[in-house]
């Protein structure tokens, strides 16, 4: 709810005059926030309820206290960002947050590493990516103290990190809830395919970075290796899709209907993000992209919106944590419905920029949309009603 509220009043902004607020200030206030304070937030917290089934005597009280400390860090990046951006404040609480990242993964893996939890194997690959990723901040905090930073070091930074969290310990750690949730009904991946699979994603998140370099003159057996990436990142979603495909029918008629319908929805954007990553290895595109803001903006909510949110929204709404009413499961439809509205405008926006024409009160259509996610889910966070408690 914070995050689409930052993000309305962004859009606000941007048709209307708000002088109070700092456009760039907000901007960083919302990303770090929607980052850490709730995709990073509900993977820690879901990855826990899901290893602690797995193993019933685990310990779960330092997990709550790496979650407790990693709230602290992001709302106070949330009000020190919103207040001035990047100083040693902002600076404190983005690095307590990155921290609680690498002690979460250094316990799940002296937990897990003895035990056969095939959804582990995704989670701790994804933490991994979540801590290399943070080089890119700390390289940015270098480059500004030592005032050696320059354009094209502060985006190759940015993207640095931006792709190994969403290509990494998002996609990662949401493919393992998937895989955790189809083995408790019943559906199961083999040992080879599940391998196959993940490290075929593991090497290409590895390569597929220099798809965000693509602007910059790199040297050809760098190239090489990008092409290289895109084409194991094909074969893991061919094998991912293939394995879903061969148990449709089983997973149709072992959840409801809103349920595999958020699945096609979420599939939807998922592939259309390797279709647009597989796309860009040509440099005109990828330097279209780099030049066209709007681009960049309608990717990054394809990713974390229609894609990453809706995935972890459905995992919690229809968890045996909450009951699931009427007027709740249809304020979730009418959330799917604007997630969809505004990945279209987003879309349609960043495509016309391509010809540099602007769809007519294009940004008034946006903070429209932005407020009515705001509304539904806001809605949604006062109807829930907790059935059971989870036992730290």
């Amino acid at each position: 709810m914070l995050v689409a509220l930052v993000g309305s009043i962004m859009r606000y902004k941007i048709v209307f005059d708000l002088p109070i607020f700092e456009q760039k200030n907000l901007l960083d206030a919302h990303s770090h926030f929607a980052f850490y304070g709730w995709i990073t937030s509900a993977l820690y917290l879901l990855i826990l309820i899901d290893i602690k089934t797995k193993i019933p005597d685990l310990k779960t009280f330092k997990y709550f206290i790496v979650c407790i400390l990693n709230l602290i860090g992001a709302y106070g990046m949330l009000i020190a960002f919103t207040y001035n951006d990047y100083y040693w404040l902002s600076i404190l609480f983005s690095t307590v947050s990155l921290v609680c990242g690498w002690i979460y993964w250094i316990l799940l893996y002296l937990d897990v590493r003895k035990k056969s939890i095939k959804p582990a194997f995704w989670y701790l690959g994804g933490l991994f990516f979540a801590f290399i990723s943070s080089a890119g901040v700390f390289y940015i905090g270098y480059l500004t103290g030592t005032k050696q930073i320059t354009i094209q070091t502060l985006h190759a930074s940015i993207f640095y990190y931006l792709h190994f969290q969403y290509n990494g310990f998002y996609v990662f750690s949401c493919i393992g809830l998937l895989l955790s949730m189809l083995q408790r009904r019943g559906i199961f991946i083999s040992p080879k395919q599940n391998r196959i699979i993940f490290y075929s994603f593991f090497i290409s998140c590895l390569l597929c970075y220099g798809l965000s370099l693509l602007w910059m003159d790199l040297p050809f057996w760098y190239y090489v290796g990008i092409v290289l990436g895109t084409l194991i990142q094909s074969t893991a979603v061919f094998f991912l899709f293939r394995f879903l495909r061969r148990n449709w029918r089983e997973i149709k008629s072992k959840f409801t209907s809103l349920q595999i319908f958020v699945f096609l929805f979420v599939g939807i954007a998922f592939g259309i993000k390797i279709l647009l990553q597989q796309i860009s290895i040509f440099p005109s595109i990828a330097q279209f992209a780099f030049d066209f803001r709007p681009v960049a903006i309608a990717f990054l909510h394809l990713i974390l919106l229609m894609g990453i949110s809706s995935f972890l929204m459905e995992r919690i709404l229809f968890s045996s944590y909450f009951q699931t009413s009427f007027s709740l499961i249809n304020s979730f439809k009418f959330l799917l419905f604007f997630i969809f509205l505004n990945q279209l405008f987003l879309g349609v926006s960043g495509f016309s920029s391509l010809f540099h024409y602007s769809i007519p009160f294009e940004k008034e259509i946006l903070l429209i949309v932005g407020i009515l996610i705001l509304l539904t889910i806001t809605f949604l966070l006062f109807k829930l009603n907790v059935k059971k408690k989870y036992c730290i």
